[in-house]
């Protein structure tokens, strides 16, 4: 193991051999740089401070290390045996970087009390937007472009409010908030509104939110429902149909859109689009439309 070099913590910060020259040293002199002394660490270094314990007397706080005084210390102990400070430091090298707590008026300080629409979108976009590039594309449908939408959208829209409704329900379910829920089942009512009135418009019945919005409804549905809501109920009944084929009407709203986007022209992102939800429609939710049909007439 090779001896510590004694020189400057410039000269040992560039990898050079130092002249140990005080209070300058030669080679930062030549140089023209500052030199930052032999102390080697700028007095940057926090320990803990172990004197209080090393007797016995006092025993030692459990848990992190919040009841221990931290100090910064200078470790340049051998120029101040000699009377040397050395050069850019202050003459005090020992000082408190925080002050011990009182154990008898600590208090933990209380969480931010933020909104429950924060917790709702953060779920969400951790845990239902992680979308990877080197994947195949059919792997991702159309949910690989709402994340980006989603962040350009107008927050009065009924894309954002779907969206918006179905973070506070996938929330709510999995951390069995009935208040997520609730709020999420109050924005889905908006956000149904705004569809009837962009279905009215020539212009915005053509937009990808649009398209996505539908979609986004369907999973919104496939969310909140539960098997207990139909569970003593024949599956003929015009209650349970309505429930069980309450999102399979969305997907039919996506297949009239896309027809009527076929009439018109469409950018290169428009198409991409419309042939992931194309492709969703056909291999997924037809066969389960004309299954749950079939379910209903007998």
């Amino acid at each position: 193991m090779p001896f510590p070099s004694h020189g400057c913590s410039t000269c040992k910060r560039r990898r050079v051999k130092c002249d140990e020259t005080r209070p300058i040293c030669g080679q930062c002199k030549k140089r023209n740089r500052h030199c930052w002394g032999y102390s080697g660490y700028k007095g940057d270094l926090k320990f803990l401070s172990e004197n209080v314990y090393a007797g016995g007397r006092r025993r030692r706080p459990r848990g992190r290390l919040m009841n221990d005084q931290l100090f910064a210390v200078d470790s340049s102990h051998e120029e101040r045996k000699h009377g040397e400070e050395p050069f850019g430091t202050p003459p005090e090298s020992v000082f408190i970087s925080g002050t011990p707590i009182d154990q008898n008026n600590f208090s933990i300080v209380k969480p931010l009390n933020l909104p429950l629409s924060v917790y709702a979108t953060y779920y969400y976009v951790s845990n239902h937007t992680d979308y990877r590039d080197n994947l195949p594309e059919i792997s991702n449908g159309h949910a690989k472009y709402i994340p980006s939408r989603w962040i350009r959208s107008n927050p009065e829209s009924a894309f954002h409010l779907v969206m918006t409704a179905i973070s506070h329900a996938t929330f709510g379910r999995a951390k069995h908030s009935a208040a997520a829920v609730a709020e999420g089942h109050k924005i889905y009512q908006q956000a149904l509104s705004y569809t009837k009135r962009a279905l009215n418009d020539a212009l915005q019945v053509m937009s990808d939110e649009l398209l996505l919005t539908v979609m986004v409804m369907c999973t919104y549905e496939n969310t909140v429902f539960s098997p207990k809501d139909s569970e003593n109920m024949p599956i003929g009944t015009p209650d349970s149909r309505s429930r069980f084929s309450r999102s399979f009407y969305h997907h039919e709203g996506a297949a009239a859109l896309l027809k009527l986007r076929v009439e018109q022209e469409m950018s290169k992102e428009s198409l991409v689009v419309s042939k992931v939800v194309r492709r969703g429609l056909v291999s997924g939710y037809h066969p389960c439309m004309l299954f749950a049909r079939d379910l209903a007439d007998h």
